[in-house]
Parts: structure tokens; C-alpha cells; sequence
């Protein structure tokens, strides 16, 4: 896991959390794109409650996911899968921290990135 990868994204998560938490106007709607700038295929979206991710696999994302030992986030469940292109999770509450940890750990394992060594750029949009 990489500890500068994860206190990149932790921010940016407790950003659109709060937001949420305090029923801010637009933050149902808000959504952050995480990105890889050296590999354009690597992101991840999260918005209230929903991960979504490329996905350039076939098997089954959760299977996927448990085997390669990425911590679950609590009540995870699989939205849509389409092989090859992208999974949407959706998922319960958690600290923004153990989000940070599983956004990460998808971005290495899924992209095969090295855990350590990738940087992060962040971008918010409204989905509305």
C-alpha cells in the first residue's frame, strides 16, 4: 500500500464526505475522479455511497478483489460489471481513510501499478 498514494486521496475523499454529511447544496451530485497521469486507463470515481472503476479484466471484480487481498469496504456489492471496461461498487459508510486504503489498493492491483511509486491527480465534477 502506498502510504503517499493513500494521503493523497484521503483529502480529497473527507472533501466530498463532509460535503455529504453536511447536506452541503450539489454534494449528492458531487463526484472525484482519481487519476494516473502516466497510465490514462487508471481511475477511480467516488461518489455518495458508489466506487466505480476502469476495469481491464474479465473475472468477476469482487472475486477478483477478495483474492488479491483488498480490504472490503463494509456492505460492498457489485453494481454493474462490464468485462474489460469498467465495475461500479456500491458501498456503506466508512472512514475516508479505509476508502483512501481501497481506492489504492484497486489502483495497483487492478493496473498493476507499483504500490509505492504512482502519482495521483485529483478532480471533482458535479454529475448533475
Amino acid at each position: 500500500m502506498g502510504a503517499d498514494q493513500v494521503a493523497a486521496i484521503r483529502p480529497a475523499l473527507q472533501k466530498l464526505m463532509d460535503g455529504f454529511q453536511r447536506d452541503e447544496t450539489g454534494a449528492s451530485d458531487l463526484c472525484a475522479t482519481f487519476s494516473v497521469p502516466s497510465c490514462p486507463d487508471a481511475w477511480v470515481q467516488v461518489a455518495a455511497g458508489l466506487v466505480n472503476f476502469s476495469y481491464p479484466r474479465s473475472e468477476e471484480p469482487l472475486d477478483f478483489l477478495r483474492s488479491a487481498d483488498v480490504p472490503e469496504l463494509p456492505g460492498l456489492t457489485l453494481q454493474t460489471f462490464s468485462p474489460l471496461a469498467y465495475v461500479t461498487l456500491s458501498h456503506d459508510p466508512c472512514p475516508a481513510g479505509q476508502l483512501a486504503r481501497f481506492i489504492d489498493r484497486v489502483l495497483s492491483l487492478v493496473h498493476e501499478l507499483p504500490p509505492d511509486d504512482y502519482p495521483i491527480d485529483v478532480e471533482f465534477e458535479s454529475l448533475a
